[in-house]
């Protein structure tokens, strides 16, 4: 029987080929947005990326949502909502 390897343990190095994002993803012909997913602490092949994805849109959507926000209030638009009266987001069913 083969002995199990637990891939998180294992240095990068180690690591497999076709386990690491580089042999799905060449981020420098193909620039990637979300690049960041794969340089997460922790993530060392495609499966740690698919565990911490939940973790990583998480973290951006907060920074997006942050950004817009602070671009929001440079430009002066603080007072703005979409929570109006009569929105379909106010609205309780």
């Amino acid at each position: 029987m083969a002995e199990r390897v637990r891939l998180k343990d294992l240095p990068r190095s180690e690591v497999p080929e076709v386990l690491k994002p580089e042999f799905y993803f060449d981020f420098r012909a193909h620039p990637f947005a979300h690049r960041g997913l794969f340089e997460m602490p922790g993530v060392n092949s495609v499966v740690d990326a698919v565990v911490k994805i939940g973790d990583y849109c998480v973290g951006w959507l907060e920074r997006t949502i942050a950004g817009k926000r602070s671009s929001a209030k440079r430009l002066g638009l603080t007072g703005l909502s979409s929570r109006r009266k009569g929105s379909s987001f106010s609205r309780r069913r």
